[in-house]
């Protein structure tokens, strides 16, 4: 009997089982899948895709892409209109679609999918009372939270009625600057409520001081360096206590923080995250793990590590590099950045660029930061600066030289015309 035989005819009969169906679980399943093992998926909720698919990432922005192309329009010097009842029928059959799409791939690899609640206890997995045999365990749980009654979130938005009037968003993060854009579009009178000195204070002073004074400019009302000390609820209104003592009273309170790991029933060494090493094995033989689990924060950067652990997971040995993960808020202008701004740094404006004079979209910046002839982070609040971030980010994780980029040919007219100019200053002064 061949090696080649003998090695086919264990990968063949290996059975992988993946605990979560979101982005990191659905793509670990088909990778393992695509190299010939026998895979099972482990979903508690009806449908497949995850707090992604079915509250987060997808409904949201089937939501705001419908106002991105409303406020366009204005800038043009045109006018439209959308009800909220279709931008959430828009979120909803997304949502369906997708869900069902994912069901129908995972169903043509003969993925076995199992709804039900997942636990992980000796290494053994079980789910509705069943214990699952397994040769390898990825665990892709991503994350949860715990729901106060009468506050909603940003993945409720979709799905509730948005009739109210005012609302006061507590957090200044991703999930809060999306949400205030978003209602303060649909007309409602946004307070949003940080006990940062500025909204994405993690950011470069560059970035966090211009978002900042942006949301201040379109109306939302910016109540920084506070925090909230009680929430009051008296029949259809709120009242907040702020910590310099005064008070808001409020139709809706919306909360974009406080997700934590969904770890319960997961027997692994753990922090917040369940430790990995960097091929995403855990401290238990044979059990990996990926997504938001181990603290990947983004579903593109969980489907990465997905792919990475179903590969692993059936024999490969390939890293995972967190290295200039691009990140975005599509709020209008889109705010993206990827790598640490450090380095000698140059700034560009919009309004130099061709294509934002075009679509009129003038507002906003890209900030390039490099370092022994290398690009080592970019970050834009601009249009269109999702897909100049995406491209900084590839370039910077194949460690390419600023002499090598100064070969990018960017199409005319276009926004990567100011990454171009950026790269071609950055060589000038090195």
């Amino acid at each position: 009997m061949s090696l080649i035989y003998i090695y086919l005819l264990v990968i063949l009969n290996h059975m992988i089982t993946i605990i979560g169906g979101g982005p990191a679980g659905i793509y670990a399943s088909i990778e393992a899948a695509k190299r010939g093992s026998k895979v099972t998926l482990i979903e508690k909720e009806d449908k497949l895709g995850g707090t992604c698919t079915l509250y987060g990432c997808i409904p949201t922005k089937s939501m705001l892409y419908p106002l991105k192309i409303k406020d366009s329009m204005e800038k043009l010097g045109g006018s439209s209109t959308i009800s909220t009842d279709i931008l959430q029928q828009l979120a909803r059959g997304s949502i369906e679609r997708l869900s069902k799409g994912i069901e129908s791939m995972l169903e043509s690899m003969d993925i076995n999918v199992v709804h039900g609640k997942g636990f992980l206890r000796s290494g053994k997995v079980n789910v509705n009372n069943e214990t699952i045999d397994s040769d390898t365990v990825i665990i892709t749980t991503g994350t949860d939270r715990k729901r106060e009654e009468g506050i909603i979130y940003s993945e409720d938005l979709h799905d509730i009625d948005l009739s109210f009037k005012s609302v006061g968003i507590i957090g200044g993060d991703v999930g809060g600057l999306e949400s205030a854009w978003m209602l303060k579009e649909l007309g409602k009178e946004v307070y949003l409520i940080d006990k940062s000195p500025y909204l994405l204070n993690y950011l470069d002073n560059d970035m966090k001081s211009s978002v900042t004074n942006f949301f201040k400019k379109i109306g939302v009302k910016v109540l920084l360096n506070t925090e909230v000390k009680e929430i009051t609820k008296s029949g259809d209104s709120f009242s907040l206590l702020l910590s310099d003592g005064s008070s808001l009273g409020l139709e809706r309170i919306l909360k974009s923080f406080g997700r934590y790991p969904a770890t319960e029933g997961i027997d692994l060494p753990k922090d917040r995250y369940i430790k990995v090493d960097e091929y995403l094995r855990t401290g238990v033989n044979n059990v990996y793990a990926a997504g938001d689990v181990i603290g990947t924060h983004t579903a593109h950067s969980a489907i990465h590590a997905g792919k990475i652990a179903g590969s692993n997971a059936t024999g490969s040995k390939i890293q995972f590099n967190r290295e200039a993960i691009p990140h975005v808020v599509y709020t209008k202008p889109e705010i993206a950045y990827t790598g640490i701004m450090e380095g000698h740094c140059v700034k560009l404006q919009a309004v130099t660029n061709g294509r934002e004079i075009i679509q009129r979209e003038t507002q906003g910046f890209l900030k390039l930061c490099s370092s022994n002839d290398m690009l080592i982070s970019a970050e834009a609040f601009m249009e269109g600066a999702e897909d100049v971030i995406s491209m900084a980010s590839l370039m910077i994780r194949m460690h390419l030289t600023l002499s090598q980029l100064m070969d990018f040919i960017p199409p005319h007219p276009s926004a990567f015309e100011l990454l171009k100019d950026g790269i071609e200053l950055l060589a000038s002064r090195k």
